[in-house]
């Protein structure tokens, strides 16, 4: 938790404990991924790598996301809502700024988790749910209201993009 009020650096978690209840609190706290033993070398460098892929996806673009109060700079990794900044982690800049990409159409979850987290992901709710939950703890007031909940279906971002 530390490390994440502090940085934006990916964190990835290397775990003996195979526990769906210390992913959950591991990825609350601030964590990209969660990786459980045994793991073999390829996946783990794989996991790295598509986490680094998803917290610098942006940096060769200069697009700007506008929805009402909110401001995504994708190629400066940041998000403002009325001129503050948020505090957030690669996976939730990422989840952000998917969802207000695509705003006012509805995402399933499998669409939501191929996108942010990769294909080996797309049964992964949970981690869905609990990026979800911390994104909109931070986006609370005004905008955190723009993510709806599709009771089994997803999720849809609510708002008309704006011209940067």
């Amino acid at each position: 938790r530390r490390i994440r009020a502090a940085s934006t650096t990916p964190i990835v978690m290397l775990a003996s404990l195979d526990n769906q209840r210390d992913a959950a609190l591991a990825l609350e706290a601030g964590a990209d991924d969660y990786i459980r033993m045994p793991f073999g070398t390829e996946e783990l460098v794989a996991r790295v790598r598509a986490v680094f892929r998803r917290a610098y996806a942006g940096l060769g673009a200069s697009d700007t996301i506008v929805i009402g109060p909110l401001e995504i700079d994708t190629a400066r990794l940041s998000a403002r809502i009325a001129g503050d900044e948020l505090t957030l982690s690669s996976t939730e800049f990422a989840l952000l700024s998917y969802l207000a990409s695509n705003s006012d159409r509805v995402l399933t979850h499998e669409r939501i988790l191929k996108a942010v987290w990769g294909e080996d992901y797309v049964d992964a709710r949970h981690m869905l749910r609990v990026t979800m939950c911390r994104l909109r703890q931070k986006l609370s007031g005004s905008s955190g209201g723009m993510i709806r909940t599709l009771p089994r279906v997803g999720y849809r971002f609510v708002g008309t993009r704006q011209a940067a």
